[in-house]
């Protein structure tokens, strides 16, 4: 592939911003087309996302622009990203081999095993981008009324009810991927067959005593402070106890960011959880007076300030699966086949 033929890229960044590479000119970082921030020197085309990390911002996915998609008769050609490349494809092509492999050796229990981690895979990349898209337009409202003294501030525009429904998914669906980890952990990977293995917390349970590599790595992930345990958390949240957007004082706000030469960058912080992963207060209490809302509105911005961030942190979880299964399926030695078609398997009409 020369130069010329690289694609044309939309790079999601971190707080809802882009960097667009049409291939002539400059890099431009903006929010939409009619929303520029800043431009400079387009680099060599791999170098980009190294170039905009120097400046700490993180390159969610990409999205890789042809006619097909620019004209929407095709669906986004995305990939979410990861801090050394887009593993999380490879990963998704290596559990449709172990799949195909399976289904090959009558393995049929860890043939539907692949099948569904491949597709949470898939699930969650598709999350990651429809709640980036979300940001992406809750920011362009923000700021398209030309309001640039709002750092900060607390927010909200018909767009937050997206990010909420958008981060309910993706806590949904890897809560999911969470017990389905576990699954093929203990039956395929470990090989016991007693007890059944469905979910997270009964393979803690059975794995407590365990030596395996796995089975100790998954128990610390699921320990206090473990990834797994805040997502665990997070996840019953929603499901058991309230959906996303349920506060009276729920709201986004505007960071600015400073990057090189001086240029600010507006960016959105959407406060997902406590910086040490537990969840935020259960309930702000319905203030009776103005001093009660006043002191309501304090405690609130105080958690806000110091708030992990829902897009980055669903980015960096989608990122530990990743790293994960493809451990695990180093560890379990799965064979994988890719399938392929010759002239034997067409089937021709008489």
């Amino acid at each position: 592939m020369t130069f010329s033929d690289l694609p044309r890229r939309c790079l999601h960044l971190s707080g809802g911003l882009r960097a667009i590479d049409d291939r002539i000119g400059p890099i431009s970082l903006e929010i939409d087309r009619d929303m520029r921030i800043a431009q400079f020197q387009a680099p060599a085309y791999a170098d980009l996302y190294r170039v905009l990390g120097q400046w700490h911002l993180k390159t969610i996915g990409v999205e890789f622009v042809n006619q097909d998609t620019e004209s929407n008769f095709r669906a986004p050609d995305w990939q979410s990203a990861s801090p050394t490349g887009f593993k999380l494809k490879d990963e998704y092509r290596a559990w449709c081999a172990v799949s195909h492999a399976a289904r090959c050796d009558d393995k049929y229990d860890l043939h539907y095993a692949a099948t569904r981690c491949s597709t949470y895979l898939d699930l969650l990349n598709l999350r990651v981008l429809q709640l980036s898209t979300a940001y992406n337009r809750m920011l362009r409202v923000e700021r398209i009324g030309g309001d640039s003294d709002n750092d900060n501030l607390l927010i909200s525009n018909t767009f937050l009810p997206h990010i909420d429904a958008a981060v309910h998914a993706f806590l949904a669906d890897a809560g999911t991927l969470r017990d389905l980890v576990s699954e093929i952990a203990w039956h395929f990977v470990m090989c016991q067959s007693n007890p059944r293995i469905t979910t997270f917390g009964s393979f803690l349970k059975a794995a407590k005593t365990s030596t395996s590599q796995i089975a100790q790595e998954l128990t610390v992930a699921g320990a206090n402070g473990g990834w797994l345990k805040i997502l665990s958390g997070l996840r019953d949240r929603i499901v058991h106890i309230a959906p996303m957007g349920t506060s009276q004082d729920h709201s986004c706000r505007i960071v600015t960011q400073a990057v090189a030469d001086g240029v600010k960058l507006p960016t959105l912080h959407y406060p997902l959880c406590a910086a040490d992963g537990s969840p935020p207060p259960d309930e702000y209490p319905f203030a009776q007076s103005e001093d009660e809302h006043i002191a309501v509105l304090r405690r609130y911005y105080a958690f806000h300030l110091q708030s992990l961030d829902a897009l980055e942190y669903c980015w960096a979880t989608l990122n530990r699966f990743v790293d994960l299964l493809s451990r695990i399926r180093v560890i379990g030695g799965f064979r994988a086949e890719v399938p392929t078609i010759t002239s034997a398997d067409i089937v021709r009409s008489s």
